[in-house]
């Protein structure tokens, strides 16, 4: 009777033993993700992301003396002709946000296919930063009689050189 019990110990004392080292493991594993060990996004020099509608591409940052230029290329991608307007471009790391006014923008109006180069100015920044920036702006359809509009944003990512 007594070698019963034994076993049942040390198969107790197994158990235990595993058992908190694997929670250990699962707590380690859960703060390197919310530290964000984990985020490839702090590895992508650029991305350009809107919607599907319009395809963005070539991002690109530039030091301009104590501004640095940010400028990328979108494409109506929608089967009609549209209108550009409303185009806000902010800079998540420092919150600082140019408007239609700041901004270059070579030809408001696309018909399917065509490409948007954006373009804008910003102050304060080092060459060689990674710079995220929320991008919206406003389309009007224009097809025949009818003219609607819409919001569309995204996301852009860039090294400034």
């Amino acid at each position: 009777m007594v070698m019963k019990n034994k076993k049942g110990q040390a198969a107790m004392e197994y158990l235990m033993t595993y058992g908190w080292v694997l929670i250990s493991i699962l707590v380690i594993i859960a703060l390197l993700i919310s530290s964000g060990v984990f985020d490839t996004g702090k590895f992508i020099n650029q991305e350009c992301k809107i919607t599907p509608d319009f395809p963005c591409l070539t991002p690109a940052g530039e030091q301009l003396g104590d501004v640095y230029k940010v400028r990328f290329n979108f494409t109506n991608a929608l089967g009609y002709k549209i209108n550009i307007q409303g185009i806000e471009l902010t800079d998540i790391n420092t919150g600082q946000t140019i408007t239609n006014t700041d901004i270059d923008i070579t030809g408001g109006e696309l018909s399917p296919g065509d490409s948007v180069q954006i373009a804008g100015n910003f102050e304060g920044i080092a060459e060689g930063d990674l710079r995220t920036f929320y991008l919206t702006f406003e389309y009007f359809r224009v097809d025949g009689g009818s003219v609607y509009q819409r919001t569309v944003s995204g996301r852009i990512k860039t090294k400034i050189e």
